[in-house]
């Protein structure tokens, strides 16, 4: 696990070699014969950190190797890598995965297993520098499908100050928020900002809020618990905050929130760390150095925060028609120490030798305040294949209650029936 042996040293003289001769010659070396080229096709979610991922696959290739990259937003990506896989097309040769579509794809024979490899390349790539807990967001059913490379928290960024000016406390507690939401929202700028869009942006936010108000979507036999009075709750605060939010927030993802923050047009906003680094671009915001960051905020002292943890990485589609280990050894170089102390200034890398490099922790500070989150119980959503589903259902019904189509327990209720029945033709409901 720890070092390289005499035997791995010398498959990477050999290796080293053969590029030389592949300089001279041609990549096929013995042969004389030039390397075949081959293209692999990646498709993934967007947001900075995936883009800068998306290159490190691109530098990582061998010279005959060339990634083709497809980045779109969160709900195109499910939908289009879905069709796909469900066709058996090999058209994507690396998907991107969250815990959710991991279990969904894996369940569904979609990925294909990377454990051999973990063990065949462990001591060039130190595996046992990502965390237990990283390895179980990659897995499913004791299969490893996916090597992680940053992980995320949705967490309260604020204008210090803006509040400051105001005489108002960065908040703790859900009704401070709603309070200092109020008295911030201004004619220059708006109190806070919402992800709503349906149902990727709109599943973290309101996941977010039942966390902070002590819910959860199912109880102990897989059935849906969520339409209580705490998911009531829940998305009452969400609707009640909606009055101090920017016009078009039913329609707003992650960049929309983003942008306007950067764009000086909202003081408050949960949000995910990743979104960070985006305040401090001189290029593109105009509140470089005033945002600060915290946990989120919960309904009562010592509750768990509005906040949801994950973390994502790259597998491998079991329909590919070119060789696994290559596209694993790219992936596996793509993710590595170096990368990931690249990938730092855009997200928190998921290996422990680069979160515990002292100048990189103090240059993020949204880090500590994801770390406070995860210490004081965040949660992740329900690590079951068929989430995917459960989010689309629930985040219908849950935007129709906030634009006033349904009452909030009708809609809890329809969304809670419907999934009931999706849980129990699957089988997870007995």
């Amino acid at each position: 696990m720890k070092g390289k042996t005499i035997a791995t040293l010398l498959v990477m003289l050999m290796f080293c070699l053969s590029l030389w001769a592949g300089g001279q010659s041609g990549a096929g070396a013995a042969e004389g014969e030039t390397a075949k080229k081959v293209t692999l096709h990646m498709m993934s979610h967007r947001y900075p950190a995936l883009e800068y991922y998306a290159e490190a696959l691109q530098k990582a290739a061998p010279p005959n190797v060339r990634v083709e990259t497809e980045l779109m937003p969160y709900d195109q990506y499910i939908e289009k890598m879905r069709i796909n896989l469900a066709g058996g097309s090999d058209a994507y040769d690396i998907t991107y995965l969250d815990p959710q579509a991991l279990k969904e794809f894996a369940e569904k024979g979609w990925l294909m297993p990377i454990d051999q490899y973990l063990t065949k390349y462990d001591s060039e790539y130190d595996f046992s520098d990502i965390p237990d807990g990283i390895w179980e967001l990659c897995s499913h059913d004791g299969a490893t499908y996916s090597i992680g490379h940053h992980q995320l928290a949705y967490i309260l960024f604020y204008r210090g100050d803006v509040l400051s000016d105001a005489g108002i406390k960065p908040p703790e507690l859900l009704d401070e928020y709603v309070d200092a939401a109020r008295k911030l929202t201004t004619p220059e700028r708006f109190g806070t900002s919402l992800t709503l869009k349906p149902p990727d942006a709109l599943g973290n936010e309101w996941h977010s809020y039942l966390m902070a108000v002590g819910g959860e979507w199912l109880d102990d036999n897989f059935r849906p618990v969520f339409n209580g009075p705490e998911g009531v709750m829940a998305t009452e605060y969400i609707k009640e905050l909606m009055a101090y939010a920017p016009p078009g927030v039913m329609n707003y993802a992650n960049d929309e929130s983003m942008v306007a923050m950067q764009q000086d047009k909202v003081a408050m906003m949960h949000q995910w760390s990743t979104r960070a680094a985006a305040m401090g671009n001189p290029e593109q915001s105009k509140v470089v150095g005033l945002v600060k960051w915290k946990r989120g905020v919960t309904l009562k002292p010592g509750g768990r925060p509005a906040c949801r943890y994950t973390a994502v990485g790259y597998g491998i589609p079991a329909f590919t028609k070119n060789d696994p280990e290559l596209i694993f050894q790219i992936i596996a170089k793509a993710t590595n120490m170096e990368s990931q102390r690249g990938g730092a200034v855009h997200a928190m890398p998921v290996r422990v030798s680069v979160t515990e490099i002292p100048e990189l922790a103090k240059e993020h500070p949204e880090w500590a305040a994801a770390v406070d989150a995860i210490q004081n119980n965040a949660k992740e959503l329900p690590l079951i294949a068929e989430f995917t589903t459960m989010r689309e259902i629930s985040t219908k019904r849950v935007a129709q209650a906030l634009v006033g189509e349904l009452g909030i327990q009708e809609a809890l209720d329809m969304a809670a029936e419907e999934i009931t029945e999706a849980l129990t033709e699957s089988g997870r409901i007995k």
